[in-house]
């Protein structure tokens, strides 16, 4: 009797967690969403800006490739590189770059209660999300190791070490479920 309470607490809180973990990737699709919408704007520039200064930005990794073609000759760390498109100047890569976040996110947002919904492509689409956000925190330690310190990105590898164990927890929680239900448990 005892050992069937413990297996229904531990299926309990598997699936809690899978369901937390679920709820907290939509939540960060909401706030990229958030973020993006808010970089249409120009009159919302600052605003955003903070806002991505926050997160980890999805163009550092193109401004990295840009810059190094075009200035090659100079050391990295002198190279000038941005984490957002600049808003005056080149409006098509600045509404480019808000309309890509925008509409990752809101994918990222469908996934996410695709996952709660145990859908396997839900599973794909957030893998390949995590994958790019893990080769945009790259090039942030990249920037670290060339001159602009570990200290300006510990918040983005907080952000990423928290993407990977939510989508590791929700994962996991989702192949505890299908080993095992609720209606498994009482039938004991």
């Amino acid at each position: 009797m005892r050992k069937r309470w413990k297996a229904l607490a531990a299926l309990v809180l598997f699936v809690l967690v899978r369901r937390l973990s679920t709820a907290y990737l939509a939540l960060v699709g909401f706030t990229y969403l958030l973020a993006g919408l808010l970089r249409l704007d120009w009159t919302m520039g600052l605003i955003s800006d903070f806002i991505w200064a926050g997160l980890i930005s999805p163009y550092l990794p193109f401004s990295l490739v840009e810059v190094s073609r075009r200035y090659g000759d100079l050391p990295i760390s002198r190279r000038p590189y941005d984490f957002v498109p600049p808003q005056p100047g080149r409006w098509d890569m600045h509404y480019g770059f808000a309309t890509a976040v925008i509409l990752t996110s809101v994918l990222a947002i469908v996934a996410a209660f695709g996952m709660a919904k145990s859908i396997k492509a839900a599973y794909w689409i957030l893998s390949g999300l995590v994958a790019m956000s893990i080769i945009s925190v790259a090039a942030y330690v990249f920037l670290a190791y060339s001159g602009l310190g570990f200290r300006e990105i510990w918040v983005q590898l907080a952000w990423e070490a928290s993407y990977i164990l939510a989508f590791v927890l929700a994962r996991c929680g989702a192949d505890l479920t299908a080993i095992g239900t609720l209606s498994d448990v009482e039938e004991w």
